[in-house]
């Protein structure tokens, strides 16, 4: 299809999983590619979508999603599909044609359904690049015995994955602590990553100066762009992706001194505001990269307190990598007068004082990185090209 002027309008499904933490970065994403010519539409499930609407954050129709983006004359659209693969017709009658899939690299069979239909796949990593190396070389954890050995799994550090340097069996992601429990997670996952390594291309939402190395590694294997953080930049429109309804508490943070307060929050809801406010001191978090990301937008060092999935990966590289977090340990090893003590070295003094400092440089790193000459910038129209060049040569191989 070509628009009024005859230029090529591609027609990109993209589907997420139904998972706030996925779903925001995806929509917001969404909307990004429509700025640069294409048209999109949006697939997630039903139940996610009545999960969002019974909690306020959607009408029943959905449209409020691209509210914005469509009234700036963006062609996105939305569709729902029942929980599963998402049906076929979609792509049979969609018009124009669709001819690019886009999926979050947690869907286990989007490379398969991009050959037999003759698409080009991208996959959509919506975690830290350090997450996924880990599970990309998850075969080198199983052939090195620091994972699924039938006898005893090795406890000693892991210095053989590509980009990373040295990683403890007990930051890994926390389906690899004890894999009788989580078998299922894990063959899905494994499914997953063998979709991944059949991509055309993979998207990352991170910021190439924070993980260098490691997204060096990868894209060694795969074209591999590094295009986070992924938040609405100015003129786009971004998606209205808040799960729960927001609370207002700047009356109360103004009447607060400098630095006094400690936000706390252990899931996906809107709380930029509240990090961006100056009485905000510190973010106790249970590390879900997309809080991660926004507490170092905002320059808000943290405390670490991960539960489960990505979460332990994630605190190591908050603390020992970027060292813009303290580790408050881990559930049932923790006390309450260790929190205490680890909360006032956060809130003053010199650990504080140094958090800060790196913190200051975590911060100019990643909102640079979206600036029009920032790596994150250039990365995604990098990508732009590159995909657009692919469908290019397959037009022309018909």
């Amino acid at each position: 299809m070509a628009d009024s002027e005859g230029i090529t309008k591609h027609h990109a499904l993209f589907v997420t999983v139904p998972f706030q933490g996925h779903f925001t970065p995806a929509a917001n994403f969404a909307v990004k590619l429509t700025t640069r010519g294409f048209i999109v539409t949006f697939v997630t499930t039903e139940a996610f979508h009545n999960q969002r609407a019974a909690s306020g954050a959607v009408s029943v129709d959905g449209h409020e999603v691209f509210a914005d983006a469509r009234s700036m004359g963006m062609d996105i659209r939305s569709e729902l599909v029942t929980d599963g693969l998402p049906l076929m017709r979609k792509l049979q009658f969609a018009e124009p044609p669709i001819d690019v899939l886009i999926s979050d690299t947690f869907n286990v069979w989007p490379s398969t359904l991009a050959k037999k239909f003759g698409l080009p796949y991208v996959s959509f990593w919506t975690e830290p690049a350090l997450v996924f190396a880990m599970y990309y070389y998850m075969h080198l954890l199983v052939e090195n015995g620091h994972l699924g050995s039938p006898t005893e799994t090795r406890k000693d550090t892991i210095m053989y994955i590509p980009g990373v340097p040295s990683i403890e069996p007990t930051d890994l992601v926390s389906f690899f602590h004890s894999p009788e429990a989580s078998w299922r997670v894990l063959r899905n996952v494994g499914k997953a990553f063998e979709e991944a390594k059949g991509a055309d291309f993979v998207l990352c939402n991170t910021v190439q100066e924070l993980e260098a190395e490691v997204i060096g590694a990868l894209q060694q294997e795969r074209p591999f762009y590094a295009v986070g953080p992924i938040v609405p930049a100015s003129g786009e429109g971004g998606a209205a992706t808040s799960l729960w309804p927001e609370l207002d508490c700047s009356q109360w943070l103004h009447s607060m001194p400098p630095r006094s307060v400690l936000y706390i929050s252990f899931g996906s809801i809107a709380r930029k505001q509240v990090l961006l406010h100056p009485a905000v001191g510190g973010f106790l978090t249970h590390c879900g990269w997309n809080s991660i990301l926004e507490s170092m937008w905002c320059g808000v060092p943290m405390l670490c307190f991960p539960v489960t999935a990505d979460q332990p990966t994630n605190r190591k590289l908050v603390v020992e990598d970027l060292r813009i977090g303290i580790d408050v340990g881990s559930i049932g090893e923790v006390t309450g007068a260790d929190v205490s003590r680890r909360i006032d070295s956060l809130m003053g003094g010199e650990v504080g004082g140094a958090l800060r400092k790196e913190m200051e440089g975590a911060q100019k790193a990643v909102k640079s990185a979206v600036t029009p000459t920032g790596s994150s910038s250039k990365n995604l129209e990098q990508f732009t090209a590159d995909l657009l060049k692919h469908l290019s040569d397959k037009k022309r191989e018909r």
